[in-house]
């Protein structure tokens, strides 16, 4: 090679070596800009979301007064449903109450907050209508989380002190129920007490035996003390476990051993 040749070839590789450095410079700036873009709470499909603009995070709304709910939508025609969530809910598919069913999707809607509702941090999820079906992605968007004062206590874990009596007899020849057990404790009611749930629980997996919530009694508890229910004659004899679930607000009890024996040996 000439010395002609060195000296252009020199230059050229600095040149080429200084344009990759900038490029690489260049893109890694693009890809952490991307990555501090803020994230909305909304859920999109095919073009399709949903965000709600208040309640904001960190606003503080007080029980019996009516506030505004607002948001914007794009590609959500019709109707939508309005939903209060509790934040020790981690599903969607369990809200406190049901705020609005089949609105029509204008951005706004008055609330009226349930005077009932207790004081606590609360989010609103609001679900295209249309999106709902069988097969279908649900188009939804959810509020910050955000506050309500109320003069109605926070909802409490329930707590299992004793029951009674603390072996069930059972017919497994019979259809129905068989005896009827009293659950005493605290914290199974309020003045917005929910749904509550009665869990039997195999003692050795933890897993669920039955849910004896359908028995007509037990769907509400008899006061904030007290909860009754039948034992189904279908169960088998057995070392269990009874938990009561506050589960609008996803409070469960601890597990307390129960024993199951059969009446037809």
């Amino acid at each position: 090679m000439t010395n002609l040749q060195r000296g252009f070839t020199a230059p050229l590789l600095l040149a080429l070596i200084a344009i990759l450095i900038l490029a690489g410079g260049a893109y890694v700036y693009a890809q952490n800009k991307q990555g501090n873009q803020p994230t909305s709470a909304q859920t999109s499909t095919a073009g399709s979301f949903i965000t709600i603009s208040s309640p904001k995070s960190e606003d503080i709304l007080t029980a019996g007064q009516t506030y505004k709910i607002t948001w914007t939508s794009e590609n959500v025609a019709g109707s939508v449903d309005i939903q209060l969530f509790s934040s020790n809910t981690s599903s969607i598919s369990s809200p406190v109450a049901f705020l609005a069913n089949e609105v029509p999707n204008n951005g706004s809607y008055s609330w009226v907050v349930d005077p009932k509702t207790p004081r606590g941090s609360y989010s609103i999820l609001i679900i295209d209508s249309n999106s709902t079906g069988p097969g279908q992605t649900e188009v939804f968007g959810q509020s910050g989380t955000f506050s309500i004062i109320s003069t109605v206590p926070a909802p409490v874990t329930p707590s299992v002190k004793s029951i009674s009596p603390d072996t069930a007899y059972v017919d497994k020849t019979k259809f129905g129920f068989g005896n009827r057990v009293t659950v005493y404790g605290t914290g199974f009611t309020n003045s917005y007490s929910g749904s509550y749930k009665i869990h039997l629980l195999n003692a050795s997996t933890g897993t669920e035996a039955t849910d004896v919530s359908a028995d007509n009694s037990s769907g509400v508890p008899t006061n904030d003390t007290q909860f009754s229910f039948s034992v189904p004659n279908n169960m088998s004899p057995g070392l269990y476990e009874i938990v009561i679930e506050n589960s609008s607000y996803s409070l469960k009890s601890q597990p307390y051993p129960f024993t199951v024996a059969s009446s037809n040996i």
